[in-house]
This record gives C-alpha cells, sequence and structure tokens, in this order.
C-alpha cells in the first residue's frame, strides 16, 4: 500500500524509541511483518515499523486489513512484544475501560486476571514525578503501585525516600506496614457513618499489594485528612443537636485553656468529669445528661485517631447536693453534722477527685517519658491488667481487637500478644488501665501514689468555684483571712467566691486542703 495513504490516530505508545536500528533493517531486507490498517486504511499496529519506512525512503509497505477489533489489537501487539511502559499499559487500559466500561471484559481479552488490570489502573492515580521515575527504572513498578494509594504530599516524600535510601519493593512495604500501624487511625474507632469506607482504596483492607499486610490493615483508615474531615462533620451535627437540648458544647481552645491553665478563674468554669470518677458514674447510671442538660457541658476531643467526649459540669456544688427530701431518716442524720463536719465530707470527696484527675493526667501516654523497655512495659501491663480487672479487659478490647476474645486466664499467649502490639498502642494501653486502676484507689493509697507521679499540691491546687462553693459564707472569710485576701465588706456568698477567685493565691494552698490531701482534717468551722 501507499504509505501516504495509511493514516496515524491513536498509538499506545507513547514513545517510539531509537529507530535507527530498525531504519537500517529496513533499507537492507524491507519489512518482514506486514502492518495491520483497518477499512479505513487507519493503523492499527506498526507504528515503529511506518515511521522508520519512511525514515528508510519507502514508498510502500506491506499491510494486513483487520476488520474489528483495532484497539484490543494494538494493544495484544504490543504486550505480546512486551515494548509498552507499564503507564502506556495503563494508560491504553484506562481508554479500553472508557470505551468499552469493563476491567473484567478487557481482562478476559487478555487473558490476566482483573486484579492486575486494577493495578495497571492504579499508577494512572501515582503523581507524575512518580510515573517518570517507574518510566526511568529509578523505581521498580511495585514501589509506585504502593505510592499510587497515598496522597500527593506523601507519594512525594516517599519517593524521595525510596530512591535515597535505594530500598527494595518489599523492604519499602514492610516500613510502610510498619508505621501504618503506628499512626493507624481505625475505623471501629470513628463515630461517623462508614458506610461509605467498606470499598475505598484508602482502607487498609484494601491493600492486597503488600500481601498479608493488607489482612492486617483490614480496618484501618490510611486516609488522615478524610477521617479527620468527616470526624469534623460528626462533631457539628452532634454539636447542633445537643445545643438544641439546652447543653454548653465547648470548643477545643476552651477545653485546653480550662484543663491547662491553672490561672483560668472564669467564675462560670466548668470542671471536667474524670473519666473514671464517682462523679461521672453517677452522672451517666442516674441520666443526669438527658434530666439536666443545663448542668453540664460536653467537649469532643480528637486523639490518637479516637473521638473522646469530655462530660464537664458547670455547677459542682450542686451536682454534689443531696437532696433535702431523700428521707426522713438521712435528713436527720444532715442534720447532725455540724457545719465543719459537713465540710470534711465535702472535702474528703474533693481530695479524692484532685487526686485522681490529676495523678490520671500525669500518666497520659503522650505526657509520659519513654524510660522502659518494651517487655518491661509488658510485664507492667500483665500486672495492671490482673489488678484492674474489667475496667482493664475493656479498655485493651477498644484498643487491640483479639487480644482476649474468650474472656480466658492470662497466660503466655496472651503475652505474646501484648508483646507484638505497637509500642505506642501499649503505652496508650497502660496510661488507660493505670488510669483506670487509679480510679478505683481509697484516699489512703492515692496520699501515697500521687506525689510518685509528680502530684504538688502547691502546683496543682488552685482556688476554684468548685473548691469555694463547698464553704459557708463564714468559712470563706475565715479561708480569705488564711490567705491574705481582703473580703471587708463582703457578706454574699457569691460576692466572697468571686473576690476570692480574682485574688492571686497562687501557689497557696489551706490548712484544711493540706490535711485532706494527708487523709486528716483541719476543722475551720
Amino acid at each position: 500500500m501507499d504509505i501516504e495513504k495509511i493514516q496515524v490516530k491513536d498509538n499506545i505508545r507513547k514513545d517510539l524509541g531509537d529507530l535507527r536500528e530498525l531504519v537500517a533493517s529496513i533499507k537492507e531486507i524491507g519489512i518482514i511483518e506486514p502492518l495491520i490498517i483497518d477499512q479505513d486504511c487507519t493503523l492499527i499496529a506498526g507504528h515503529r515499523r511506518l515511521a522508520a519506512a519512511k525514515a528508510a525512503g519507502l514508498k510502500t509497505v506491506p499491510t494486513v486489513v483487520h476488520d474489528g477489533g483495532g484497539f484490543e489489537v494494538a494493544m495484544a501487539e504490543n504486550l505480546q512484544r512486551k515494548e509498552l511502559t507499564p503507564i502506556e499499559e495503563a494508560e491504553a487500559y484506562a481508554e479500553h475501560v472508557k470505551k468499552k466500561g469493563s476491567v473484567e471484559v478487557l481482562a478476559r481479552c487478555l487473558g490476566k486476571k482483573p486484579e492486575y488490570v486494577e493495578r495497571r489502573l492504579d499508577l494512572l492515580k501515582a503523581e507524575p514525578e512518580v510515573q517518570k521515575a517507574l518510566v526511568a527504572g529509578k523505581i521498580q513498578l511495585g514501589h509506585a503501585v504502593i505510592l499510587s494509594h497515598m496522597g500527593q504530599p506523601a507519594q512525594l516524600k516517599e519517593l524521595k525516600h525510596i530512591m535515597g535510601e535505594k530500598l527494595s519493593v518489599a523492604s519499602f512495604a514492610d516500613n510502610m506496614k510498619e508505621r501504618w500501624n503506628e499512626t493507624s487511625l481505625h475505623l471501629e474507632d470513628a463515630r461517623f457513618d462508614k458506610a461509605n469506607c467498606e470499598g475505598c482504596p484508602h482502607n487498609g483492607g484494601q491493600q492486597a499489594i503488600l500481601a498479608e499486610t493488607g489482612a492486617n490493615l483490614k480496618g484501618v483508615c490510611l486516609n488522615p485528612d478524610c477521617f479527620k474531615i468527616k470526624t469534623r462533620e460528626f462533631v457539628k451535627a452532634e454539636t447542633e443537636k445537643l445545643e438544641a437540648k439546652g447543653m454548653t458544647v465547648l470548643s477545643q481552645d476552651k477545653m485546653e485553656k480550662i484543663e491547662r491553665d491553672p490561672d483560668y478563674s472564669d467564675r462560670k468554669r466548668p470542671v471536667r468529669l474524670g473519666e473514671y470518677s464517682r462523679e461521672l458514674k453517677d452522672v451517666l447510671d442516674n441520666h443526669r445528661l438527658e434530666k439536666e442538660p443545663e448542668l453540664f457541658a460536653v467537649g469532643f476531643n480528637l486523639e490518637h485517631g479516637k473521638l473522646e467526649r469530655r462530660i464537664y459540669c458547670m455547677n459542682m456544688a450542686k451536682l454534689r447536693a443531696r437532696p433535702e427530701s431523700a428521707g426522713p431518716e438521712k435528713s436527720e442524720k444532715q442534720l447532725e453534722l455540724s457545719r465543719g463536719e459537713k465540710l470534711d465530707r465535702r472535702l474528703d470527696e474533693f481530695a479524692h477527685t484532685l487526686l485522681v484527675e490529676t495523678s490520671q493526667e500525669l500518666l497520659r501516654a503522650d505526657t509520659m517519658e519513654p524510660q522502659l523497655d518494651k517487655p518491661v512495659k509488658v510485664l507492667v501491663l500483665y500486672e495492671l491488667w490482673k489488678k484492674a480487672g474489667e475496667s482493664a479487659e475493656k479498655i485493651i478490647e477498644e484498643e487491640a481487637k483479639g487480644i482476649y476474645p474468650d474472656k480466658c486466664c492470662l497466660g503466655a499467649a496472651t503475652l505474646k500478644k501484648l508483646y507484638a502490639l505497637p509500642e505506642k498502642t501499649l503505652d496508650r494501653i497502660i496510661a488507660r488501665t493505670a488510669s483506670a486502676w487509679l480510679g478505683q484507689r481509697d484516699m489512703p493509697e492515692l496520699v501515697l501514689i500521687a506525689p510518685s507521679l509528680g502530684f504538688e499540691a502547691k502546683k496543682h491546687f488552685a482556688l476554684s468555684e468548685e473548691f469555694l462553693e463547698l464553704h459557708t459564707i463564714d468559712q470563706l472569710k475565715k479561708l480569705a483571712k488564711e490567705l491574705d485576701v481582703d473580703v471587708e465588706g463582703e457578706n454574699s456568698k457569691g460576692k466572697l467566691i468571686s473576690v476570692l477567685l480574682a485574688a492571686k493565691t497562687k501557689g497557696k494552698v489551706p490548712k484544711s486542703v493540706a490535711k485532706a490531701l494527708e487523709g486528716k482534717h483541719e476543722n475551720i468551722d
């Protein structure tokens, strides 16, 4: 056929490569294998031969007419010759799927599994820099497939890591597995609707490219940005529901200010109820959130991939108050108590809560220094588990599914499972289990334990509305005198509390509090 009559439209191959040897061969012996064209003289296969023939000065070339399936023929020829780059192959597959609409049909035509085609299509999700590195031979196909499942910034960062460290595909896969496990966001911890997460490519279970790692990452979200966006949307919806019921919802900034600034003396300062405190248990057991929404505030905190709902009380005195009509026997006993005895009882509860909540804060996983080796941490957790009982079981079940599925006795198999956990997970479990155990301790034990954790009365105690509300007017005046605060002329409880909160009393610990923290009492009645 006249070479000028052949039309060239689409070509699967983007780079025809070096044609010099082919041109020399055609000049010497001609074209042995005919070019394939369709009935409209459009070239289907043989683009390199046609280009080389033109360069060799040929006027005619041998051709064969194919009456259908030109795209598949061109692809098959190139694949059989192993001349396509993985990116060209992926683009060809994408074009076919766009026209025919089925990965399965294409796979059947090529004699390959659908998974093979899907992995090639994944390469088109890779950043241009990754694709260029693959074509240039700077990284391997396995590297590119794994990278294609990451976000844009992560792809470029890991590409540099692979080339800089000259990592094999296996080494890179193991490295990613370890890091994903360490920083994983578990979908089971998510509070938002997870209907669309099952088939999401960022669901760790979809990482069949990492062989057995895919199974280990099942239910793990590998797209933290998406996870956080959906969590924020959930928090927004929950906030609207709670506010509609009359409950205050605290911002992240407000929560941090309340919990980290000892000088924060807002007159309406909410007090956080500790995760394992007696007050929180009473609130939840008696459904007081639903019955008295105006008494509480709620805040949402996302930490270590878990959305934590924190509950605060707007008026601790009201929360702890016992109804006077609770029964004639109880009322009579209350009448028998002197004002000093009542304060002693209240200070007992206050001191217990202060020691528990401060100790729990000091035990948070992200504030502890990594001083223990992993085997020691496992043994510490093992002993804590035995002491904390059901509270520990619940925490470990939340943090590490499958560790204790049959509620059998603790043994060597359990120790092995604990040792296999990522170290950060182990730290979180130890911190939470220790907090649960602390919440179960009586005052004499807390008096011994808290100082060893770093508790100091002068550092961790501060005058608060919660504390001052425990006192009568006369007791507040005596407290003011002890702390050298001028309350001359003030006779209402509210005014006395306001003056005391505004005064500079940081580092001063009333004798009554010091005694209560020692398990003794200093009667100021």
